[in-house]
């Protein structure tokens, strides 16, 4: 008779995450883990939560939002009204304008203006500057930071209103050269010195777009330019003229006027109606329904009378973008996308020129497919964004009727044969959803709700806006043929507020999976000290971050049931402010010469 065979069944780094749970490798975790994220060093440990910072002030109304870098502000679209954020004074404006209730809008800025559109409203400019020099009720003028003053010039806006937080201030003249605008009246308050000021231009008569995009000076619609071609195929892009001298010609964005200057209509064969269009370095890419088409910026004709014509190159004949909010760059390597089938697509990308390098990866996914074969049908608030202060891709997705993170993480070095691949799967992340995500100049990222107008930051603090949430880590399960498992031994960090359960479950083809009782780690029996903590991200210009401190725990213990084919150790915790880690785990056992087989 062969004797015992004493193994370990596995231990050791953490490199990502598989959804797939037998025959999982050692150096994985894997389902059911949630709300946990491996780091680059291989611990495992407790997501960070969220805090909702501010109302923007539309009672239950979503935002779509749009953080303009040059000024520090956030632009948010809501119900029927536009506000904006001012991330150094931590104040927020009405804009005054009005929008269409129930519409989507998108934005994106360029030299210093930022555009928005939704099927509904048309075309939005708000040119963006600051106020130079102090304001006192009463004065004749308000001087304009030189930019704002070149640009309310470009577009012909030498008089008109002025809107200075919140408050409008009518003016019936521009001196460019000293950004001098001369009021018809007085100002009507005081004003700080660098003050944001606003000007907003509405082209009503312009296409009714659900995005923009600026692509190698170039205004890009998704849409259609007047009401005349409203049953038309969707698979057109409309493009406004180019801009050529920069500046001096920043009113050519808005100019539709096809056949001059570089105005024209991209048409994309295949595939359904256009869901997303991207610009990536020299190349622009055109998603619909079923595939992916390209162009570079060097196949644009920019001469004679065709100019502006180009016809997109096929990228993808197999998998289209879900919508306008789900392809995204990772870095500067590759793009990614949500499809229509249930799929995450990558495809790398010349890191100079933002060619596609290959067909899409079609391993993208492959760790997590398990999870996405249960995607929802409807992904109304499904959207991709990389997050590159955190050097995350996040995808928002809903799975069986909830919406969760699943986020590819940049940071993670794993072994692939015989070389190295940067980039993992981390686990799903049950967290409040959004509509969209920002980032600002400091590297936060900020979320605006989903059912609400609050604006949530993320990675900010130790709970869910001061609730618990549950974490588990959970190993590989493993097969183990027919094994005696003998001990399970653990190890990480834990703060005070936490306890954490462990168990270890076997399965066998006698009593199915089953688990002894849980092994506790209380945060409470340890002892802490001020060099041993972690922090949360801090808000506000490196103000207000929040730090536990943390103790180091070990714990080994007898498996109950030993018998096993498979093995799994799973560790959770649920404590409102409790954070955890696991940097190492191993499960030991000897093999049997024996059959578990249940008798018949």
């Amino acid at each position: 008779m062969p004797s015992f065979q004493k193994f370990p069944i596995g231990s050791g780094r953490v490199n990502g995450y598989k959804s797939d749970k037998v025959n999982c490798p050692p150096d994985y975790i894997s389902s059911p883990s949630q709300n946990v994220l491996v780091n680059e060093s291989g611990k495992v440990e407790s997501r960070l939560g969220y805090t909702k910072e501010f109302n923007i002030g539309v009672t239950g109304k979503s935002a779509r939002p749009f953080y303009h870098s040059s000024y520090k502000i956030a632009f948010f679209a809501l119900g029927t009204k536009v506000y904006y954020r001012n991330f150094t004074t931590l104040e927020t404006f009405d804009t005054g304008i009005t929008l269409t209730e129930g519409t989507v809008t998108r934005f994106d800025e360029i030299l210093g203006d930022v555009y928005f559109s939704n099927t509904t409203d048309g075309i939005y400019r708000i040119m963006v500057s600051r106020v130079n020099g102090a304001v006192t009720t009463g004065d004749p003028t308000i001087t304009l930071d030189a930019s704002g003053a070149a640009r309310l010039s470009a577009f012909g806006d030498t008089s008109g209103d002025i809107r200075i937080d919140g408050v409008d201030e009518a003016y019936a003249s521009l001196d460019i050269a000293t950004g001098i605008l001369t009021l018809t009246g007085t100002a009507s308050q005081g004003y700080a010195d660098n003050a944001v000021a606003i000007f907003i231009d509405r082209y009503a008569s312009l296409v009714d777009a659900s995005k923009i995009l600026f692509f190698k000076a170039r205004m890009h619609l998704m849409g259609f330019p007047n009401t005349t071609n409203a049953d038309a195929p969707k698979n057109s892009v409309i493009t406004g003229q180019f801009i050529i001298n920069n500046i001096q010609e920043i009113e050519k964005i808005v100019d539709f006027t096809f056949g001059t200057g570089g105005s024209t209509r991209i048409t994309v064969s295949g595939g359904g109606e256009v869901t997303n269009i991207l610009g990536v370095s020299d190349h622009i890419y055109f998603f619909t329904q079923g595939r992916v088409f390209a162009t570079a910026a060097s196949s644009i004709l920019t001469a004679g009378t065709t100019i502006g014509f180009t016809i997109p190159d096929e990228k993808d004949n197999l998998h289209g973008c879900l919508n306008e909010d789900s392809a995204t760059v990772m870095g500067n390597s590759s793009l990614t996308y949500i499809t229509n089938d249930k799929r995450f697509m990558e495809i790398p990308i010349d890191t100079e020129s933002g060619a596609a390098l290959a067909s899409p990866q079609e391993d993208y996914d492959v760790d997590i497919r398990e999870i996405l074969k249960d995607m929802d049908d409807t992904q109304e608030n499904a959207f991709v964004y990389h997050y590159r202060g955190g050097r995350q891709t996040i995808y928002q997705i809903k799975v069986k009727g909830q919406y969760i993170w699943m986020i590819r993480d940049h940071n993670i070095i794993r072994p692939m044969g015989s070389g190295f691949v940067r980039g993992a799967w981390q686990p799903p992340q049950y967290i409040v959803p959004v509509s969209a995500l920002f980032e600002d100049s400091n590297g936060v990222l900020y979320g605006t709700g989903s059912s609400n107008d609050a604006v949530y930051s993320f990675f900010t603090s130790f709970t869910d806006d001061q609730s618990g949430f549950e974490q588990i880590i959970a190993t590989g399960e493993f097969n183990v043929g027919n094994a005696m498992v003998i001990e399970a031994q653990l190890q990480g960090e834990v703060n005070q507020p936490s306890k954490i359960n462990m168990l270890c479950y076997v399965t066998n083809e006698t009593s199915g999976r089953r688990s002894g009782s849980p092994k506790i780690i209380d945060g409470a029996n340890y002892s802490y000290a001020e060099d041993n903590s972690v922090g949360a991200v801090m808000v506000g210009g490196g103000q207000g971050g929040e730090t536990t401190l943390i103790a180091k725990w070990k714990r080994s213990f007898g498996v109950f049931p030993s018998q096993a084919t498979r093995a799994q150790l799973i560790i959770k915790n649920d404590e409102e402010g409790g954070y955890m880690s696991v940097s190492a785990y191993q499960l030991d056992g000897t093999q049997s010469p024996n059959s578990f087989s249940k008798n018949l």
